[in-house]
């Protein structure tokens, strides 16, 4: 079938029955780390506040996809730790290490072996055009943000040095900034499901994620994917269903 059609044959919420079962789920505290956990915290402290927005209960959902999918993961020992929506270090903009919004990431887990970070997508699709905020590409100190001065079509401007965004990381700034002008701007295929102004900012979360926490880490293994809902028109793309932009992309990332 495919995402159109898909789509329209699912429009609404599951029922107030469905929904008491999973709030049940959701509510179970769960352990790991020695760090007393809970489902429903994490999605409804995430970006969306997929739960408190009501987004949760769409028979569409992404974030309860996911939960059906990886939740049973915190039962089991050899999941040293699971979390939904977690959320992973962003841009600086302030000398006092500041960030301006958190990459969320749909699902996090642990074992001895990997630190295993996914992204799930249900039916949604990308803007058209790969739209990336001048935050990770502006080389000079001043960038605009996402944010219009009130009353005009203008964006407000923001100081602060690339390399300082970066962490103080210059030489990942060098790097990743190259990665980013490569793909700004970039006109996606209307099959197109990979959304690569996100995949840009959940990379970035993923690297300083590593380096902050890099003795805890070890010599884990660190595993990033995209999973998605295959409709008939993502055949369209190429091989396995990723167009050559998409394989360009993961290769370089």
């Amino acid at each position: 079938m495919n995402k159109k059609d898909f789509i329209k044959t699912n429009k609404g919420t599951i029922s107030s029955t469905k929904r008491n079962e999973y709030l049940s789920r959701l509510n179970k505290t769960y352990v790991k780390n020695n760090i007393i956990k809970s489902f429903y915290s994490q999605f409804n402290h995430g970006s969306g506040h997929e739960i408190e927005t009501g987004k949760f209960w769409a028979y569409i959902s992404s974030s309860r996809l996911a939960f059906d999918l990886y939740s049973w993961r915190a039962d089991r020992d050899n999941f040293i730790d699971l979390e939904f929506e977690k959320k992973l270090p962003g841009i600086w903009y302030k000398p006092n290490k500041e960030s301006s919004g958190v990459p969320n990431m749909d699902v996090y887990f642990e074992t001895t072996e990997e630190i295993t970070f996914i992204e799930s997508k249900f039916t949604e699709s990308p803007n058209s055009v790969i739209k990336l905020a001048e935050a990770y590409w502006q080389e000079k100190d001043e960038y605009h943000i996402t944010t219009k001065i009130e009353g005009t079509n203008e964006y407000e401007t923001r100081t602060f040095p690339i390399e300082c965004r970066y962490h103080n990381k210059k030489q990942i700034a060098v790097l990743f900034v190259q990665f980013c002008k490569k793909y700004a701007g970039k006109q996606l295929d209307k099959n197109e499901w990979f959304d690569f102004a996100q995949e840009i900012k959940h990379l970035f979360g993923i690297i300083f994620y590593v380096i902050e926490n890099k003795e805890l880490i070890g010599n884990r293994k660190i595993c990033f994917y995209n999973i998605v809902y295959h409709f008939d028109e993502y055949k369209k793309l190429g091989d396995n269903s990723k167009s050559t932009l998409v394989i360009s992309f993961i290769e370089e990332a």
